[in-house]
């Protein structure tokens, strides 16, 4: 009966591992939307979903806008240059930028995981210490949450 139960147990693990997704967002020197920018620049995705920073050109550092993620979660922090992936565990809002081309372009963008906004008002909040331009770009990325 143990055996039974323990293997159970994890087929349900292997199934909920088994429909985690894997998105993937372009970091990029020129995109649709212009110079410097992340490609989508708005991604929803499920809890236990992974995202991969995809540097499609060099000289950029991606991490967490400050003050920009949901109570619980690690902040987010790849290394210069280099493709970053991340599990995403925690439901909320996730800022993030390119912390090279925060202040010239505004290189900024937001993950939503689990449809969950509880935290906007602290993503509101924190608007108000990042640079003008990425302050512009994140105001515009949550318009489109209805926030």
């Amino acid at each position: 009966m143990y055996q039974f139960i323990a293997g159970m147990a994890g087929l349900l693990l292997l199934a909920g591992a088994a429909s985690a997704a894997e998105h993937e967002i372009k970091v990029l020197n020129q995109g649709k939307a212009g110079k410097m920018v992340f490609e989508p620049a708005l991604l929803r995705v499920a809890v236990g979903d992974s995202v991969i920073f995809k540097m499609v050109d060099p000289h950029h550092f991606v991490g967490s806008v400050r003050n920009m993620t949901p109570p619980g979660a690690q902040p987010l922090r790849g290394e210069a240059s280099k493709d970053y992936k991340v599990t995403l565990t925690v439901p909320g809002i996730y800022g993030y930028e390119c912390f090279v081309h925060i202040h010239t372009y505004g290189m900024a963008g937001i993950i939503v995981v689990g449809n969950d906004t509880s935290n906007l008002a602290a993503v509101r909040a924190a608007l108000a210490q990042t640079p003008e331009r990425e302050r512009v770009q994140l105001e515009a990325l949550l318009k489109q949450l209805g926030g």
